[in-house]
């Protein structure tokens, strides 16, 4: 039997389920997308006065310098701060999904909790995208290990996390550093046998769902779905993303609006014959070049693109 609520004309009810919509997204959003790992990503303010820009402000670690000492120290002298700003544009995005009620009449199970897993994963995918694309985007003094005419291997994983170590790359908040890749990449590195084979990796817990992290090994968390896969067919080449904490700038998501009416009767709709569920965010994102340190003008990234051989097997 249908439940009896789909149908309700009270817009508090509709109300409600905004706000249950709205709910489930931050939540997920939250727990990490498959392109925005849970604290690779700092979001950032809208700059007033300006209709699409948002920045992120950083300060510049001090220079690597013993401090002032003595038997008696007088004061030390002042060290200005240096700021630098992470400036970005963003785009406005909308989409509205409609239903017929006796599309709602048919369905034996709650109506209301599938139209808002249906809205709320679709501005999810929507966030994932506009991460993906700037990931995927060259960026000017880039690190990127390896070469496309050759599989991905454990001696490419094991050197680039060591080289985020020496760059003093700070992993996620789970003490991973969080590979983006394609599940062929993975694949790769499974069919190694020996010393170096998958048999140590750590399987990942419920969050895989949305998160995309399937294992864990040699200090990497693994995330990946079908929205990793390379651009583009035939795909010869693959870069996979091993990223630290704070590398991505993105718009913050305060701005993501969700609105959903159950078939009501309406002026427009007199026999409440329509409903319609809407979304609307203004989304951006930019990798962040942060300052090494303070007097200088060299700048570095928090992660590092791995470039493979893309293989399918048959």
């Amino acid at each position: 039997m249908a439940d009896d609520y789909t149908i309700s004309t009270d817009v508090r009810f509709n109300d409600n389920l905004t706000t249950f919509v709205r709910a489930k997204l931050l939540d997920a959003l939250r727990a990490g997308l498959v392109h925005l790992p849970a604290g690779a990503v700092d979001f950032s303010s809208y700059q007033k006065g300006h209709t699409d820009t948002y920045r992120l402000p950083g300060i510049a670690d001090l220079a690597p310098a013993l401090p002032v000492h003595g038997d008696e120290i007088a004061n030390p002298p002042i060290e200005d701060l240096e700021s630098y700003l992470i400036e970005f544009s963003t785009t406005e995005y909308a989409r509205s999904v409609g239903w017929s009620s006796k599309l709602e009449r048919q369905q034996p199970f709650p109506f209301a909790s599938m139209v808002a897993d249906k809205v709320a994963r679709d501005v999810q995918v929507a966030v994932d995208e506009i991460a993906r694309a700037e990931w995927r985007r060259a960026h000017a003094g880039e690190v990127i290990m390896g070469v496309n005419t050759a599989e991905a291997t454990t001696d490419l994983l094991v050197n680039a996390v060591a080289a985020m170590q020496s760059m003093d790359i700070p992993p996620l908040p789970s003490g991973y550093y969080g590979l983006i890749g394609s599940p062929f990449f993975v694949a790769s590195l499974k069919r190694e046998v020996g010393e170096k084979s998958w048999s140590g990796s750590q399987t990942a817990g419920d969050d895989a769902k949305e998160t995309g992290i399937i294992a864990r090994w040699h200090g990497v968390e693994f995330i990946t779905s079908s929205r990793t896969l390379p651009a583009g067919a035939p795909a010869t080449e693959e870069v996979a993303i091993l990223t630290g904490a704070n590398s991505l700038a993105f718009a913050d998501l305060s701005s993501v609006q969700t609105h959903t009416v159950l078939p009501t009767p309406s002026i427009a709709d007199p026999l409440g014959l329509r409903g319609v569920s809407s979304w609307i965010a203004r989304l951006g994102a930019a990798v962040i070049a942060r300052q090494v340190e303070q007097g200088s003008a060299a700048t570095r990234y928090n992660f590092i693109k791995l470039k493979t051989k893309y293989v399918v097997p048959v």
